[in-house]
């Protein structure tokens, strides 16, 4: 991801070897026998229908795109070295295809408590590189920063906290901090509809002289709607007007929700503990739990032995439970390591143990 937003598209074999490098539809072009002017335009910007086109002039589409539309906007995307945002959980990003596309939803679900946030941060410090906007409508500004700080230092959380009530704060670290954030925006003002999301957007835009490519919204019940309220209704249209966002503004999404009621804590969310809160509307749905919180369901079931909770305190449960981009699911979900300082430790390459959800406990 180092070079990505610098450098000049570039395409994919086979379409390298045409001389017109500038032009990411040469090859295309060439292959028809067409140029350039001959061939009929898309939509411009967000109203192409999520074609992806910025080829101009061209006549505004309203609503729809041609198949010519479609394969230049399917070429463009092939081109584009930022086609996919990992999530730094490599084992989830290999099974999606690399990360979460622009257009597409990811949504994490767990109880409250479960470490949602703590992931959704995690994302953001895996993309340090990329322009983000973090939309944090539940925590304040201060815990947001000190949460980031301590992942990306790899200091406790407590001793970012503490540095911060004792007034005892590195300047160095702290300068560190803000150049390798200078790509990410961040928005802790309540309230706000899709409406001023978008409006958001184009203002970190102008702050960060780049296009935002991904957006995380902590969380999806805070998102201001017409109604209001965390009713399922309410819920379902939010996660509905929001998928329909993603693909106008062409981002990549990742949105934070509460599962149901019937999920038990230390339970691994399945399926029917995303209903009504964008399960059907995400392209990638994540589930987040503490294993350590589990609790025998039937009686005469075994409690968890003190030693097995005091080792899982040091995880998370992650399980892939939607996944539109590649139909590939695993039943099994994985132990993710996460360090005092909050930063999830799962480096590409590394092995993590699997967890069968339910039954007699996390294992």
């Amino acid at each position: 991801m180092s070079e990505t937003f610098n450098n000049k598209i570039s395409l994919l074999a086979p379409f390298r070897e045409h001389p017109d490098s500038d032009n990411p539809y040469a090859a295309y072009e060439a292959a028809r026998g067409q140029s350039d002017t001959d061939l009929p335009r898309g939509g411009e910007g967000p109203s192409d229908g999520g074609s992806g086109l910025d080829q101009a002039p061209r006549p505004r589409r309203a609503f729809g795109w041609t198949s010519n539309d479609g394969i230049r906007g399917l070429i463009k995307y092939a081109a584009n070295p930022t086609k996919r945002i990992p999530t730094g959980l490599w084992q989830i990003d290999n099974m999606i295809g690399g990360g979460v596309g622009r257009g597409e939803v990811c949504v994490i679900i767990g109880k409250s408590g479960s470490g949602k946030s703590i992931v959704g941060q995690n994302i953001l410090e895996a993309n340090l590189d990329v322009p983000a906007v973090f939309f944090s409508f539940e925590m304040p500004g201060t815990m947001l920063l000190t949460r980031s700080i301590a992942m990306w230092s790899n200091k406790t959380h407590d001793t970012i906290f503490q540095q911060v009530e004792s007034n005892n704060l590195d300047p160095e670290m702290l300068a560190d901090w803000e150049d390798s954030h200078s790509k990410h925006y961040f928005v802790t003002r309540t309230g706000l509809d899709l409406a001023a999301m978008s409006s958001t957007l184009k203002e970190a835009e102008e702050q960060l002289g780049e296009r935002p490519a991904i957006v995380i919204i902590d969380y999806m019940e805070l998102v201001a709607a017409a109604g209001g309220g965390e009713t399922i209704d309410n819920v379902t249209s939010v996660a509905q007007a929001i998928k329909g966002w993603a693909k106008e503004e062409e981002v990549a999404c990742v949105m934070l929700h509460q599962t149901n009621k019937s999920l038990r804590h230390g339970d691994a969310p399945d399926e029917d503990a995303a209903r009504y809160g964008g399960f059907t509307e995400a392209d990638i749905v994540i589930g987040v739990w503490r294993p350590h919180k589990w609790q025998p369901k039937n009686k005469g079931d075994q409690p968890m032995p003190t030693p097995s909770i005091d080792y899982l305190k040091g995880y998370f449960g992650i399980n892939l439970i939607k996944n539109r981009p590649k139909i590939e699911l695993q039943e099994q979900g994985y132990l993710v390591p996460v360090h005092p300082s909050g930063r999830v430790t799962a480096p590409k390459g590394g092995t993590l143990a699997l967890v069968t959800p339910g039954g007699g406990g996390p294992f």
